[in-house]
């Protein structure tokens, strides 16, 4: 065993007591009778270890563990430098607790001779037993006069009584294996040992280091440091948390956890300091020699809790233990998800409530406070409150009207009880919360009084039934009504907590319980009465505690409501009208669902609440139907999302089937899809100990579910075509039983029900079930894929469906599928598009044969590309062209449209004008069908002169469709020009775009910039995503081909939102503002224009401009004078700065013009010496001293620092190290750039409140469950 391991302390066997109730340290005597037991075979080399690995002088230490000792080879080995109990060399041990010593010692001696030979010579033979051995010494004489090894000793259990005496915290190790109570002294490990055994969860050690890695860092230092002269401090609310943190940081270390000692006196505190051996000493006394304890080398660790010490600047500060880490470390020690949220919380928010809440013996352990009449009877009431928002006046109000008392005194008990170590409330952030609702509701509600139930009523009503002002507004709106002052009566947290107290009494007071039903009852009544249903929507998000704390009188309520004709429930479905974007869920339905899945965990309500679950599917039939997903949820027997069993989710689906049957049908057919067979966590409840079932569902017990599914589905598919459809869909998905189940139902279902089907039926059912078996054809070795005899049973089926001459039996032929094949080919096989074109021409010619223009028509309308039947038919001479082209009128039919204008296209495109005039004077077509004729003539320049003939109607809708990628790149040019003249600039995009992508641009710089300023003047709906690419691009090439062109910043400023991204291109524009000071003013001006005139009413195109502007100056990154080699010139900058301010000084704007030139500086570059700004910034903040330019460098540099990714509840760890950076620049800068230092201060206390402000709000977060 390697030195730098130690056995687990909480795997080793504790031997019985060898001697009751006996305080002191084992002795040699106790040591021999421990050589009896089994317990000293595997713990004896660990004794040895621990003693060796604090014997000075020893170093290559290798210590075998356990049963190890029985393995071949030497027991242990280490280097000695020599010391009391060991001798210089290299030492060899074997390790012996048999009873015939003398014999096993002899045996490991001839042992070791007969295998090593001459190598003995180098090495010194230690045989190590418990046992007494008062002929030992002699033995080892003998051995060491055959001179076979450099030594021969021997350590027997009165050598180890002497050395243990020498080792205090090996001493105390082995005396509490050994079943001792040492007094006033206990090792660390066997406190934690202790800790573990008496709590209901085992907490592992990392749990209490969970985000603590820099204290963690800080101790090992401060331990590790050769140079101590004081204690190491570590401060939490409670000292069980430190020794905790202490085990966990130090288990890592077996040479440091060894030999730390937890002191519980004086006398044994100077008994221990005297001892040369290091130790770590942690006193819990008062007033310890710590200087005597240093002086001899040892270190001191203090504990410093709520209600101890107070701390030093060297302090280690335990933070809270980390949300998300500390929940993880528990999961992955077999915690429940939920709980280990709940435990993590609770940790946070009170560690001394969390251990006493993980104590097997909690009673012992209430809180001092709790005995304090006055105390008591003030934080009572405040359980059913729970939390509330520090300093907010609304919430003020509404407790001191509850409570009757000041809630300045309020404050102050619960502020004073806050710094104990165990407060009942903390404040997280700026939320005063309960540390532990559960145990706060043990320990008070009990002494609550009767006339506080009365006022607590009239507080929930106002509190949960008040409507909040800014239902329905956008988040600009929320924003705005914020800032003005138009809130709801309460804060948010008070509101959500209110709620919770009803929950909370509920489920922990059986005297507050009857009154909590009947608040509950009222509430909905209330709520229900409105039909308005502002006041439902005042309470929607409330209903999963409302139904969590009395599920009797919820589910009623909503039963209820649901049987009415026009139920107000059914007003939870409507998303609000919104002019922007708004906050949440679209609908409110959602915390009714919430409601129903918490209520689901209950096996007493499970069928109530997943039935009411599917009335409200019955109201709610549209694509994504929530309430369908809900009970989708709770009845899947593979997802453990509801208390109940297997049978009674069988239950409920049927009985959903039998009262509410299209939701049924709807609900099996989810069920069986595997798409669904992930499903997210539901609502579970808050404080109700309600659990969901932790036995894993067998796979046999799923697929007897997914049978008895199938059973169902095809027994209430009855007669419905589209039930059928639905089902054979499925097929591939399923096992290859219930595939042959599922083929022979469908078989007897078609032959029973077809000739009641009409043709639209039939042929849908057919449809479905071709498209099925192709897709199995298509991929016969997949493990999905049904047997043949199974598809067979379906092939037949499908022969009764269809009529032999039935044209939609192509459909397949001119779709996007790619489980088609033609003569054996598949869809990537060389030759497959060529033998597919041919197959399809020869369909059509059978069509056309068999049912003429009919029978075509019938086919174009079922197909998914009508496009190929069109382009094949204008190759043919099947059907008159007139017959073909009035399809173009077709308004009901798209596929139709679809193929005429390929057949036109086609036509035009191989028979030409010619046959487009002899269409245009024979074929007599309505205005909307002339247009469509028109948009379907190919872009090609053979036709430009022919269309320019015809009305400006007939014109624009050929040019409104003109395809940049048919166009012949030679005719591109001119193209362009005419898409420019019938205002069509958007699409001349498009082609410039073709023309790049095909290499270089091959027209002039002017010209793109026509199409680009052609494009500003149009307004049409085009895709933005696509063409922001495309200006981009084409903004790009002009940087490089016209950079000096001067219409080409003016377009960077009119596309630079239109770009968004990075904004890039705009370099012209900057250098622009940058060298041209009137440019920059002008620039400014547009802004304040658009924002801020007065007596002038402000067009659209001011605020559009004002915004456009502001959006260039905010995104502003090139320093003006900024040359591309990276250097800055000076004199130009300081120029530049000089006439804008004078230019600005002029208008009279010279304070804000001076806060947007000190923006632009913002854009600095760091400096030579790698500080922020660069020196030529810096040397205009210390000759100009002006507050507007340092505040606008501020407000710049703030802006630009971007969007940061950061871990969950890390709070403002990235503003405290900007805040850190900031300040060190300062101090450089102090005494040659005062001015510019001081700058870097201020932005460096902006950032510190900010850090702080986070890491409140983060502290909030990770507080709440």
């Amino acid at each position: 065993m390697n030195s730098g391991a130690s056995i687990d302390p909480e795997k080793q066997l504790i031997s019985p007591s060898l001697r009751s109730n006996n305080p002191e340290l084992v002795t040699a005597v106790e040591i021999q009778q421990w050589a009896d037991r089994d317990h000293a075979k595997t713990a004896f080399p660990e004794l040895m270890r621990r003693l060796l690995a604090q014997a000075p002088g020893i170093t290559n230490l290798d210590i075998r563990a356990h049963e190890g000792v029985a393995a071949p080879g030497w027991d242990g080995a280490a280097s000695s430098a020599g010391s009391a109990y060991l001798p210089a060399g290299e030492l060899r041990f074997e390790f012996g607790t048999n009873k015939d010593v003398k014999r096993k010692a002899q045996s490991d001696y001839n042992k070791r001779l007969a295998e090593l030979g001459d190598r003995c010579s180098k090495l010194v033979f230690v045989f190590a037993t418990p046992r007494s051995w008062p002929s030992g010494q002699k033995w080892a004489e003998d051995r060491r006069s055959e001179q076979r090894f450099v030594d021969v000793r021997v350590i027997d259990s009165q050598r180890l009584e002497g050395w243990l005496q020498e080792t205090p915290s090996v001493h105390y190790w082995l005396s509490e294996q050994l079943g001792r109570n040492p007094r006033a002294v206990q090792t660390l490990q066997a406190w934690w040992i202790n800790l573990r055994q008496n709590s209901i969860i085992q907490i592992p050690p990392q749990f209490y280091t969970a985000r603590r890695d820099s204290q963690s860092d800080e101790l090992i230092d401060a331990v590790q440091n050769g140079q101590l002269v004081a204690p190491v401090s570590i401060l939490s609310v409670d000292s069980r948390d430190v020794l905790a943190f202490l085990y966990a940081t130090l288990q890592e270390y077996p040479s440091l956890l060894e030999r730390t000692l937890i002191v519980s006196d004086r006398a044994a505190w100077d008994h221990l300091v005297e001892f040369k051996t290091s130790l770590l000493l942690i006193p819990k006394f008062n007033d310890p020699d710590t200087a005597t304890a240093l002086a001899q080398g040892h270190r001191v660790l203090v504990v410093i809790d709520g209600e101890s010490r107070s701390k030093d600047a060297n302090t280690i500060v335990l933070p809270k233990v980390g949300r998300h880490e500390s929940a993880e470390i528990l999961r992955q020690g077999g915690v429940d998800f939920r709980q280990a949220e709940r435990i993590a919380v609770l940790a946070r928010r009170s560690m001394s409530a969390f251990l006493r809440m993980n104590s097997k013996y909690p009673d012992v352990q209430n809180p001092a406070w709790i005995r304090d009449v006055t105390t008591v009877s003030i934080l009572a009431p405040l359980v059913l409150i729970g939390a509330w928002e520090d300093g907010d006046d609304r919430d003020k109000d509404h407790i001191e009207s509850f409570c009757g008392i000041c809630m300045s005194d309020i404050r102050l008990l619960v502020d004073s009880l806050s710094g104990q170590t165990d407060s009942p409330f903390i404040l997280s952030g700026s939320v005063w919360r309960l540390a532990d609702p559960v145990d706060a509701a043990r320990l008070l509600l009990p002494k609550i009084e009767t006339e506080v139930i009365e006022r607590w009523r009239t507080l929930v009503f106002d509190v949960l039934l008040s409507a909040d002002p800014r239902r329905g507004l956008g988040l600009a709106q929320s924003v705005v009504a914020e800032i003005r002052g138009i809130r709801p009566g309460c804060s948010d947290t008070f509101r959500k907590h209110v709620a919770e107290g009803l929950t909370l009494a509920a489920a922990t007071s059986e005297m507050l319980e009857p009154h909590v039903r009947g608040i509950v009852k009222r509430l909905l009544e209330m709520s229900f009465a409105d039909k308005t249903g502002d006041a439902l929507m005042s309470l929607a998000s409330a209903l999963p505690l409302l139904a969590e704390a009395a599920p009797s009188e919820f589910l009623a309520a909503i039963s209820e409501r649901l049987d009415e004709e026009a139920p107000v429930v059914q007003l939870l479905f409507q998303a609000p009208h919104l002019d922007s974007f708004s906050t949440g869920f679209n609908s409110q339905v959602h915390h009714l669902l919430w409601a129903l899945e918490c209520l689901c965990w209950s096996e007493d309500y499970f069928g109530a609440a997943a039935m009411q679950m599917a009335a409200l599917a019955a109201c709610d039939l549209g694509d994504r139907n929530q309430p369908l997903d809900s009970l989708h949820k709770v009845t899947a027997v593979w997802a453990a999302q509801s208390a109940s069993n297997t049978k009674d989710k069988i239950a409920v689906i049927e009985q959903v089937i039998e009262k509410y049957p299209e939701v049924g049908w709807r609900l099996v057919m989810t069920l069986l899809k595997p798409s669904k067979s992930i499903v997210l966590s539901s609502m579970g409840p808050r404080f109700r100990d309600w659990e969901l079932p932790g036995a894993r569902i067998k796979y046999n017990e799923v697929f007897q579910f997914e049978e008895l599914m199938l059973d169902l589905a095809v027994s209430t598919a009855g007669v419905k075509s589209e039930r059928w459809v639905d089902l054979i869909k499925l097929l591939h998905s399923m096992p290859k039983s219930m595939q042959s189940t599922l083929a022979h139902a469908t078989s007897e279902a078609i032959r029973s029900n077809c000739s009641f089907w009409c043709d639209e039926d039939s042929y849908t059912v057919w449809r479905g079930l071709v498209d099925e078996i192709a897709h199995h054809e298509a991929h016969p070795g997949a493990g999905w894929a049904a047997s043949d005899s199974d598809l067979n049973v379906l092939r037949s089926a499908s022969t009764c469906l269809l009529n032999p001459s039935d044209p939609r039996q192509y459909v397949n032929l001119f779709g996007w599928t790619m489980d088609l094949r033609v003569g054996g080919l598949r869809w990537n096989d060389d030759g497959y598009e060529s033998a597919l074109s041919s197959v399809q021409l020869e369909t059509l010619k059978n069509v056309a044969k068999g049912g003429g223009l009919s029978a075509i028509r019938l086919l174009c309308v079922g197909v998914e590309r009508p496009e190929t039947i069109g382009t094949i038919l204008a190759s043919l001479d099947l059907v008159s062209d007139a017959d073909i082209i009035r399809w173009l009128e077709e308004d009901k039919e798209v596929n139709l449209q679809c193929a005429a204008r390929a057949y036109v296209k086609t036509k035009a495109r191989h028979q030409g004008i010619t046959w487009l005039e002899e269409v245009v004077s024979s074929v007599r077509l309505g205005v909307d069908g002339r247009l469509a004729l028109a948009a379907s003539i190919p872009t090609e320049e053979r036709f430009w002169n022919w269309i320019a003939k015809f009305d400006d109607a007939f014109v624009n809708a050929y040019w409104s469709s003109a395809n940049c990628h048919e166009i012949p790149e030679a005719q591109c040019v001119e193209a362009i020009s005419l898409l420019l003249a019938h205002e069509r600039p958007w699409r001349a995009l498009d082609v410039l775009f073709r023309l790049k992508c095909g290499g270089e641009l091959s027209v002039d710089s002017v010209t793109v910039i026509n199409v680009l300023s052609a494009c500003l003047a149009v307004q049409e709906n085009f895709d933005r995503s696509h063409y922001s690419y495309v200006v981009s691009e084409l903004l790009k090439w002009l940087e490089v081909v016209a950079p000096k062109d001067l219409l080409l910043p003016w377009l960077e400023f009119c596309y630079f939102d239109f770009i968004g991204g990075d904004h890039n291109p705009s370099f012209a524009l900057y250098c622009l503002l940058g060298n041209v000071p009137e440019e920059f003013v002008s620039l400014v001006k547009l802004i304040y224009n658009g924002q801020h005139q007065l007596g002038k009413a402000r067009t659209e195109g001011d605020v559009a401009f004002a915004q456009l502007a502001h959006s260039v100056l905010f995104h502003w990154g090139i320093l003006p004078g900024l040359r591309e080699c990276g250097e800055i010139d000076g004199d130009h900058l300081k120029c530049w700065v000089s006439k804008c301010r004078r230019l600005f000084n002029e208008r009279g704007d010279v304070e804000m013009g001076d806060r947007e030139i000190g923006r632009v500086l913002a854009s600095s570059p760091d400096g030579q010496d790698g500080i922020w700004p660069a020196e030529e910034v810096r040397t205009i903040i210390e000759a100009l001293k002006s507050e507007g330019i340092e505040a606008g460098l501020m407000t710049g540099r703030y802006n630009r620092r971007g969007v940061s990714v950061r871990p969950v509840y890390d709070g403002g760890g990235f503003e405290r190290l900007q805040a850190q950076e900031f300040r060190s620049a300062a101090r450089k800068l102090a005494i040659r750039w005062p001015r510019t230092s001081m700058i870097l201060r201020q932005m460096a206390d902006g950032y510190g409140r900010e850090a702080n402000h986070l890491d409140k709000w983060d502290e909030q977060l990770a507080d709440e469950l």
